[in-house]
């Protein structure tokens, strides 16, 4: 009986030689979840690339674009007959999964487990959350908020920005509302989705969490209703998202050295984190596709 069949194992969080084993190891499906809305993606793992002395690694591929954030990653778990490796952050919450999608992949997490598999957790999780303390309103700077959004050059100095003026990020969209940004109705969702079928725009949807980056990159042809929410599926790749999680819709303009760069932001409000950000598809350092930005401007707003 294999090791897996055997038991719930914990993972060393030896997490850069753990990822390296996924390489050109078998199939796998990658699923990544924020606040209800889930990426899920299949297939064969080219490269992992590792950065950052231990802090960061990437997957970048058309059927698998993943990023892992290290140094944020706490506990590995293998359950018993499922070979699936679920991987927690730091407070506790489900980062993402990996699940062997064929006889090679389902050997390949064996394999982790045998290595890297432990009886007892060695990390220990807080249920703390990471949710930035910030000003209130009047305390803000607003005038210095908008002269930083406006200087930025990289859509990253963004978390930085929000550091440096002790603002969330609901909190700096608000404050920035009909400038660098503009909230939209519940509507604009499918609304979007709608236009995305009728003109085969490409779009690139991050789905993010404290722990994990997982990316889908294609077109949203025929997006469809499943249960209580929306599905888009292109290739071997799907995203969900719930109605639950479009409570809080914005579109946000950020500058960059390319030009601006305008995405559609699910944001939840207890987390106070982008669930999905939705961009046009462009090559990384051009500008982005002026019929992206139109399309956006069309979406009802509050």
């Amino acid at each position: 009986m294999s090791t897996v069949a055997e038991k719930t194992l914990y993972l060393q969080p030896a997490w850069e030689e753990i990822v390296k084993t996924f390489e050109q190891a078998g199939t796998f499906t990658v699923r990544t979840t924020s606040g209800g809305v889930a990426i899920e993606q299949t297939g064969v793992i080219d490269e992992v690339f590792l950065r950052g002395e231990g802090a960061f690694a990437s997957v970048v591929q058309d059927n698998m674009d993943l990023r892992f954030l290290l140094k944020r990653l706490a506990r590995g778990e293998v359950h018993p007959a499922h070979t699936t490796i679920d991987i927690y952050n730091e407070s506790g919450a489900l980062a993402t999964s990996f699940h062997g999608a064929d006889k090679e992949g389902k050997a390949t997490i064996e394999e982790i487990a045998q290595r890297f598999g432990t009886d007892h957790a060695e990390a220990q999780i807080s249920n703390a959350g990471n949710r930035r303390a910030g000003l209130s309103d009047k305390d803000v700077d607003v005038e210095a908020v908008r002269a930083d959004w406006k200087a930025m050059t990289n859509v990253h100095h963004f978390e930085a920005l929000l550091a440096k003026h002790r603002v969330g990020r609901l909190q700096a969209f608000r404050l920035m509302n009909g400038d660098f940004t503009h909230e939209l109705a519940a509507g604009a969702f499918p609304d979007l989705l709608k236009k995305l079928d009728e003109t085969g725009e490409k779009v690139m949807v991050f789905v993010a969490n404290r722990g994990f980056v997982q990316i889908f990159s294609g077109p949203a042809k025929a997006p469809k209703r499943v249960g209580h929410g929306w599905e888009i599926v292109h290739d071997q790749s799907k995203v969900f998202v719930p109605d639950s999680a479009l409570n809080h819709l914005w579109l946000v303009n950020k500058p960059t050295a390319a030009g601006i760069i305008s995405s559609l932001e699910i944001v939840s409000e207890a987390e106070d984190q982008a669930l999905a950000s939705i961009f046009g598809k462009h090559p990384h350092g051009d500008p982005q596709p002026a019929s992206w930005l139109e399309l956006l401007n069309t979406l009802p707003r509050k």
